[in-house]
């Protein structure tokens, strides 16, 4: 039977702004505090293009951690309907859980107790570009700037926003208005560079790109950028070059990290690609997409365990995580050979996907043969003698005269 699995491999895209505040009300937070993006885009792969936070710097933290903050919250919020703090730890846990939309709501209630606060507007805005409503995060960006209008921060970052939603010519507006004033702005460079190179226009990235490591030669996700284009310049030792210059940099930049490993990956060369995968994850430990790789990696390298619990990781983190519960259905289908397991993650994937899938998408072959194959009968295990009853039997002893 021919099958694949999907991989999540491209570019991982780091973006960050400056807020500082320029006028009384409402209060932003300090200068310099960084707005990060992170993207991964559709590649060879057959997965579909996807949005995710990836910070700089991500404490090594679990899932039940985090599940732990959202009961924790949730029972604050039970107790005082207003609790502005906890809204706002509801959100940023549930975010870390990729459950954006919970998020999203955790912020916009947070934002109704304190209607005048930044914080949770900013964290909204976020939000709603990890959701790809990226008109939403414009209009919150626009709503600030009405408090704030020399804002340098709030300009980049609603000039990313207007990136993410194509709007390249109102992007580079503002990216050059803030360099009008301010030509050294690594952040507002970074950001032209992104929007040269979400429109192909890959020369005129690289020349920015470039700009911008003259200017601050220890800006790693300069760096990072610059490898992405020249990947799309087909200049992959280039690239590798970028890429290590920035982990150099900083060694907890995930994106760097993602996208040598990425390359590895396609390249075919796994264990250089599993230990980058393994690094990712000691940084952050919920990252989804290295999480996929790294199971995919162990799976061609003959690791099924390993790669079984990669997947199962992602689909504990994420139940709603399409590519997880894809993969695990193949791998109990064809590496296991336990079709009753493998029908029922095909099942969870078609629900979770039905209204992105094809008519003529192959899970339902995959479906329609398991459902055709006759069930395995039970076997009742013969019970046995524990390890234990049998230590502590002694033996027989003949009678002394």
């Amino acid at each position: 039977m021919n099958y694949r699995f999907l991989v999540v491999i491209g570019a991982s895209l780091f973006m960050f702004g400056c807020l500082g505040s320029t006028s009384p009300p409402p209060s932003t937070p300090a200068a310099e505090e960084k707005i990060k993006e992170g993207k991964v885009d559709e590649a060879a792969s057959q997965v579909p293009a996807a949005e995710f936070a990836t910070p700089s710097q991500v404490s090594a933290r679990s899932a039940g951690d985090f599940r732990q903050t959202v009961d924790r919250s949730l029972r604050s919020i039970e107790q005082n309907p207003r609790n502005f703090d906890a809204y706002m730890d509801l959100g940023k846990a549930y975010r870390q859980l990729n459950q954006n939309k919970e998020a999203e709501r955790a912020f916009e209630n947070a934002s109704l107790v304190k209607p005048n606060a930044v914080e949770p507007m900013l964290e909204l805005a976020e939000t709603h570009s990890l959701l790809g409503h990226h008109l939403k995060a414009v209009a919150v960006y626009q709503d600030l700037l009405k408090h704030e209008p020399k804002n340098a921060g709030l300009k980049n970052s609603l000039s990313i926003a207007y990136r993410k939603n194509k709007d390249f010519r109102s992007a580079e507006d503002l990216v050059r208005e803030i360099l009008n004033t301010d030509k050294t702005n690594i952040y507002a460079i970074n950001n032209l560079g992104l929007i040269y190179y979400d429109s192909k226009r890959y020369q005129l990235a690289e020349l920015t790109f470039q700009k911008g490591k003259k200017i601050n030669p220890k800006t790693a996700e300069t760096y990072n950028n610059l490898g992405l284009t020249y990947l799309a310049m087909d200049m992959p030792r280039n690239a590798i070059n970028e890429f290590r210059r920035a982990t150099e940099l900083n060694p907890s930049l995930v994106s760097a990290r993602m996208n040598l490993a990425n390359i590895y990956l396609k390249a075919g060369n796994y264990p250089k690609a599993i230990q980058l995968y393994e690094e990712v994850l000691r940084t952050d430990p919920l990252n989804i997409p290295a999480n996929q790789n790294l199971g995919v990696a162990y799976l061609t390298t003959g690791e099924v365990a390993k790669a079984r619990q990669a997947f199962s990781t992602n689909a504990g983190t994420d139940p709603n995580n399409g590519a997880a519960l894809f993969n695990l259905g193949l791998l109990y289908q064809n590496n296991l050979q336990d079709p009753e397991t493998a029908l029922k993650y095909f099942q969870r994937f078609v629900a979770v996907e039905r209204l992105n899938l094809a008519k003529d998408h192959e899970v339902f072959g995959y479906i329609k043969q398991l459902q055709s194959m006759p069930k395995r009968p039970k076997v009742v295990p013969t019970p046995q003698p524990t390890p234990a009853a049998a230590v502590q039997k002694a033996p027989e002893r003949k009678a002394q005269p």
